[in-house]
């Protein structure tokens, strides 16, 4: 019998916090695009998302503004220009 494989990801917050400690063409940066555009299949929970939005909106990793973590949580992506 065929077994089925789902390729599902789990994006842990030291790589969320990655992106604000690195460059914006670095692979952490290129997997949290792929997050927010649905490049790939991600799980998460109410717990990792509560603790992404505790990481990213801390001043002293100049953390992104509370209305893109409301986008990006809500599933719209950041705000564009």
């Amino acid at each position: 019998m065929p077994r089925i494989v789902s390729n599902f990801f789990i994006i842990c917050t030291n790589v969320v916090v990655g992106l604000l400690t690195g460059h914006a063409d670095s692979p952490v940066a290129r997997i949290l695009d792929g997050m927010v555009s649905a490049a790939f299949p991600f799980v998460v929970s109410e717990a990792l998302l509560a603790e992404y939005r505790a990481v990213l909106v801390l001043p002293k990793l100049h953390g992104l503004p509370e209305a893109e973590m409301d986008a990006i949580h809500d599933g719209h992506g950041p705000p564009r220009d």
